[in-house]
């Protein structure tokens, strides 16, 4: 079953009616969950998101208690995805999601962060989401090479360095 944006916001929005009054959490769209909420895909059946520790956690303790809807919900702490370490900054240079929401503070990875994230697995579907962003954004070949060059690796770090190569490669 495909999903949509409408459905993946219906989710936020009964996990931000449970989310105690007390409590204002950030959640930070990744991967394909940044690109639907960026308006660029219909969002997949892996929900992924970041964001400060201690929110993910009031995230997840709510998000357990509610049906996903279709979805698979994976959450990473402190700007860790798939495996990378973002930037310290990725907080501040994330763009706010205007979703009418309460208590979550939701936001989306910048592009440049979508495609540096990419780079490690650089499927056929990667190559296409790291193409419209480099248009649609306008990123420039040094923004994404220094910016790749900032991440934590927990992977494999030859294969990522080819994978730049290749990506960086669409420039010439």
């Amino acid at each position: 079953m495909s999903q949509t944006k409408s459905a993946l916001m219906d989710l936020l929005k009964a996990i931000d009616k449970e989310i105690p009054p007390e409590c204002m959490i950030t959640l930070v769209g990744a991967g394909d969950t940044a690109l639907a909420l960026l308006d660029m895909k219909a969002p997949g059946i892996h929900l992924d998101f970041t964001g400060p520790e201690q929110d993910i956690a009031v995230f997840n303790r709510v998000g357990v208690t509610l049906p996903p809807r279709g979805f698979q919900v994976h959450t990473w702490d402190n700007g860790m995805v798939f495996g990378l370490q973002l930037p310290d900054d990725y907080l501040k240079t994330s763009l706010p999601v205007n979703a009418g929401l309460a208590r979550i503070d939701l936001r989306t990875l910048h592009p440049l962060d979508i495609v540096v994230t990419r780079i490690e697995k650089l499927t056929e579907s990667d190559m296409r989401d790291i193409k419209t962003c480099i248009r649609q954004f306008k990123l420039g070949k040094n923004q994404i090479s220094k910016r790749a060059r900032a991440l934590q690796h927990v992977g494999n770090e030859s294969k990522f360095e080819r994978n730049l190569e290749y990506v960086l490669g669409l420039y010439a």
